[in-house]
């Protein structure tokens, strides 16, 4: 299978910003994903657009840190229409568990972009596998 590259430098992961941001939305091995910052919690999180999502995603083992934390339809109704995303099922995953950095604790692993987006690939290899995508 033919991986697609990134022909651009990943942007870096800000764990000082005060603001909400999306690092990287892009179009990765034929999917669309969102790697986003937010400030309120000081971590990223990553999201991947699917077509179906089974009940019980949260007890599989899905390839990500640690499982999903986000699994919903997102729609210009929901709280999270800033996204400006259309209609669609999107999961996602973040990066504030015990071993990860958030700025309330001052330690722990600092993700970068490029070890986050390792980590989307191979969410999507399994997702592929499940029938998801």
């Amino acid at each position: 299978m033919k991986k697609n590259t990134l022909i651009m430098d990943l942007p870096p992961i800000d764990y000082t910003s005060n603001e909400d941001r999306a690092i990287l939305r892009w179009k990765y091995m034929g999917e669309e994903i969102l790697i986003q910052y937010y400030w309120q919690t000081w971590h990223p999180c990553a999201y991947l657009k699917v077509k179906k999502i089974p009940e019980d995603i949260e007890m599989l083992d899905v390839p990500c840190n640690w499982w999903i934390t986000f699994n919903n339809e997102i729609t210009e109704d929901t709280e999270w229409n800033w996204w400006r995303f259309t209609e669609w099922l999107w999961i996602g995953w973040d990066y504030a568990h015990c071993d990860d950095y958030m700025r309330i604790l001052w330690r722990g692993k600092k993700w970068t972009t490029e070890e986050i987006l390792k980590e989307v690939e191979n969410v999507i290899l399994w997702c592929k596998k499940m029938w998801m995508l």
